[in-house]
């Protein structure tokens, strides 16, 4: 006798069911897919300025947000070619990147997501790509909310254009560079990345990045008492910088050979999520102190919860990234100084 089924599931129910389960990923293999897409999605946004850059550079507006027409493109194909590469679907693999945070405001909290995913930003200064300032790159962050916290980011990757991807994975200590030549991975695969020379001993002979291009940024650190101090230091043999970011942290923590490294890096207006915590993941495995500006250190729970909340002000982070812990002090220090106009002569 042919019976029939009391209830048949719907399409809908098919994707909540698929959703429901947890598809573990091998972080190594994340972090491959991941570095090949950034590289590819890289390539096409080049070739688009080349062609078109009025096209490339024109405004659209997403959810009252204004961007850049290659920031949607680059952000789209970023999800649809990670996506393959891992042969996941959208039920299985979740995906934000910065611009479409503008219109999925249940990213908030994504602590309750059944399936992994990925936080990205597939090209972090756009701004600076129109002035053909550099300093630009794409960074992501893979995660797992089902793991233990300190287990749930599996991998996160820098990609700097034309140069190299940067990339850290879970259980492992290293920070691993894939070099780019061509437009392209080179065929010999990636390779631990070079360490940097001992830093400067001192604040007043650093490297410092700050982000400044905004007025607000800027006005932020010139509120506080750091370049009283930076000007009360005899003979400072130290440079300041307002380009800062992700692109900096390979420079800071694994620099080209032969480049100057930077030293530290400030945020204290306040970094999303996607602005740092790929950045902040790979810097704690290449060695780097990061602090918050009271002084406690930062812990990479505390990565994976903003990593989990991008949508959300209220997990801005604030910090102080530095090549050794003295100078990391040194710099919370500076900056818990109360400002007093220094007299220029």
């Amino acid at each position: 006798m042919t019976g029939t089924l009391p209830f048949a599931p719907n399409r809908t129910t098919r994707r909540a069911e698929r959703r429901s389960r947890s598809r573990k990923l091998e972080p190594s293999v994340v972090a491959v897919a991941l570095a090949r897409t950034i590289t590819e999605v890289q390539e096409i946004v080049r070739a688009i300025e080349e062609n078109d850059p009025a096209m490339a550079f024109a405004e659209v507006v997403l959810g009252g947000k204004g961007m850049l027409a290659e920031d949607l493109l680059a952000e789209m194909l970023t999800n649809l070619k990670l996506r393959g590469k891992l042969g996941v679907t959208p039920e299985e693999y979740f995906m934000h990147g910065e611009e479409s945070l503008a219109i999925r405001k249940t990213a908030r909290d994504l602590t309750a997501e059944r399936r992994p995913g990925s936080l990205h930003d597939a090209v972090d200064g756009t701004d600076l790509r129109v002035l053909n300032f550099g300093n630009d790159c794409s960074a992501a962050i893979v995660v797992d909310p089902t793991e233990s916290p300190g287990a749930r980011i599996l991998t996160a990757a820098i990609g700097l254009p034309g140069k190299a991807v940067y990339y850290s994975i879970r259980d492992s200590d290293d920070v691993l560079c894939w070099r780019i030549k061509g437009h392209q991975l080179c065929t010999s695969g990636p390779s631990i990345a070079s360490k940097r020379i001992a830093p400067p001993s001192r604040l007043a002979d650093a490297i410092v990045c700050c982000y400044g291009q905004k007025p607000a940024s800027l006005a932020a650190l010139i509120g506080t008492g750091f370049f009283d101090r930076w000007l009360a230091q005899p003979n400072p043999l130290g440079r300041f910088h307002t380009l800062a970011g992700m692109p900096m942290v390979p420079k800071l923590v694994a620099p080209m050979p032969g480049t100057r490294p930077v030293d530290v890096i400030l945020e204290i207006a306040g970094q999303a999520a996607h602005d740092m915590a790929p950045g902040a993941y790979i810097a704690l495995n290449g060695g780097a102190t990061i602090l918050h500006l009271d002084g406690r250190p930062f812990r990479v729970e505390e990565i994976e919860e903003a990593a989990l909340h991008p949508a959300n002000e209220q997990f801005r982070m604030r910090y102080v990234m530095a090549a050794s812990q003295t100078l990391a002090e040194e710099a919370v220090d500076w900056l818990r100084t109360p400002i007093k106009l220094a007299k220029v002569s």
